[in-house]
């Protein structure tokens, strides 16, 4: 197994992780689309994105994102495959996000959290992360605003 930033040979790989995810692990994720996480001319200013390799297939992705309302801290996204949750790779990719995070200059990460989502909370919390705020997710339920710095 292991951790790598993603390269464009990447791109059939991440795209059948990404099919490959149960309705629920994505819909939890929220990733943006496929082409501008990984095809936008302007990607590498946008998105720091690592993928965890196991043998021949992608089995997880982070991410951070890049944009004027977290400036200091970037937002993240990650998604592991449903038959490799709670095996550690969320962590491993977790810190190896944040260590690129702070060496890429910013202050730490940000994330939102569905307040209904008590294993991401936990998670979060596990890894240092702090809930700053409340406010209202994409779908319109509620979520926390936690951040780690």
């Amino acid at each position: 197994m292991e951790i790598k930033e993603y390269e464009d040979k990447d791109f059939t790989c991440l795209r059948m992780f990404i099919e490959g995810l149960s309705k629920r692990t994505y819909e939890l994720w929220y990733p943006p689309t496929l082409d501008e996480l990984c095809l936008s001319e302007d990607r590498h200013k946008k998105y720091y994105v690592l993928v965890y390799w196991h043998q021949w297939k992608i089995i997880g992705c982070a991410f951070y994102k890049v944009d004027k309302e977290f400036s200091d801290y970037p937002s993240i996204g990650i998604a592991i495959a449903d038959d490799y949750q709670g095996l550690g790779i969320g962590r491993k990719l977790m810190d190896t996000l944040f260590t690129a995070s702070i060496k890429n200059g910013f202050k730490g990460l940000y994330v939102g959290v569905l307040k209904t989502n008590k294993n991401a909370i936990d998670f979060y919390t596990a890894l240092d992360f702090k809930i700053i705020g409340e406010k209202t997710a994409r779908n319109g339920e509620p979520a926390w605003e936690m951040r780690k710095k």
